[in-house]
């Protein structure tokens, strides 16, 4: 299905990407955005601190964002076609404080109430979980 096809039938095109390095892949990132104009997506794993988020140049090409960076590993991010992303919740649910960049979860007006983003998944036997 092509997206025309998508916006004909009144559906939204969403997609998850695994970029292993925002900053090192937004070259690729921008020309898929610009040729598969998904209306919402979700990053993970940006491995890049939240300061070096390159929002800016997101935003230049009509994707909105909301993130949550971890140097080195994890970070997810949220974009958007044509609008902001409106962040509800960062961290995983309960009552100890979670330390890593690994979930995210948004919403706006035009796109649903809730969207999550987790991590990749690894064992739960290993530390971090």
């Amino acid at each position: 299905m092509t997206s025309p096809t998508y916006h004909l039938m009144g559906l939204m095109k969403i997609a998850t990407y695994n970029v292993n390095g925002v900053n090192g892949r937004l070259e690729g990132l921008i020309r898929w955005l610009q040729k598969d104009r998904p209306d919402i997506v979700g990053l993970q794993e940006l491995k890049t601190v939240n300061e070096k988020f390159p929002f800016e140049k997101l935003e230049s090409i009509g994707y909105g964002s909301v993130w949550h960076g971890e140097k080195g590993f994890n970070g997810v991010a949220i974009l958007a076609r044509d609008t902001t992303p409106v962040l509800t919740r960062v961290g995983l649910p309960g009552p100890i404080p979670d330390p890593h960049s690994r979930l995210y979860r948004s919403g706006s007006g035009r796109y649903p109430d809730r969207l999550s983003l987790p991590p990749q998944w690894q064992s739960g036997r290993q530390p971090q979980f």
